[in-house]
């Protein structure tokens, strides 16, 4: 079986040779890789290198990808669908339900980012990523981990007894990953 890094590479995304998130990703998915019933988002869906990558690697996910390029309509593979539309509105993500995976590799602006995030988390109930927080322009990259972390705060469900989090945060190149705890 090929790394995670060498699928990304194989089928053209930029997540290994620019970022190198494959073994980044290995390890935040090692414990839910061969879950049955697994369901995974991309916001960002562009030329489908990703969802390739992404549909070989999780052998029996449904993978669901979001973009507001009406052509990436036409990148659906067997396991693998397109919604067309904005992730930051609510209509785009209504009706889609629950996924234990969702990475935001989308607009890259941090008003959308934290928009999706709003709507997402309280739907993710395993892993949410947010990618390319690139450091070049850190004020607005620092105010949208600020609101995100002030959004974790202010959500009751997250917290446990003792105000214990009930997720991880997890800061890797140029991205950042909350990971629910087992309950």
């Amino acid at each position: 079986m090929s790394s995670l890094g060498e699928l990304f590479t194989s089928c053209g995304s930029d997540k290994e040779w620019r970022h190198h998130y494959g073994a980044i990703y290995e390890w935040l998915l090692a414990d839910i890789r061969d879950k049955s019933g697994l369901r995974f988002l991309e916001v960002g869906v562009r030329r489908g290198a990703s969802l390739r990558a992404w549909e070989q690697y999780l052998p029996t996910a449904e993978i669901v990808g979001v973009d507001i390029d009406p052509s990436c309509a036409s990148l659906e593979l067997e396991r693998a669908r397109v919604v067309i539309g904005n992730a930051a509105q609510r209509t785009t993500l209504a009706g889609l339900g629950e996924f234990d995976v969702i990475v935001d590799d989308g607009s890259h602006r941090p008003g959308e980012q934290l928009a999706t995030f709003a709507i997402m988390w309280p739907r993710t109930r395993h892993l949410y990523v947010i990618e390319d927080i690139s450091w070049r322009r850190a004020k607005p990259r620092f105010r949208l981990v600020d609101a995100v972390f002030a959004r974790l705060r202010g959500e009751s469900q997250l917290w446990g007894p003792r105000t214990r989090a009930s997720c991880w945060t997890i800061f890797a190149k140029e991205l950042v990953a909350f990971k629910r705890l087992p309950k």
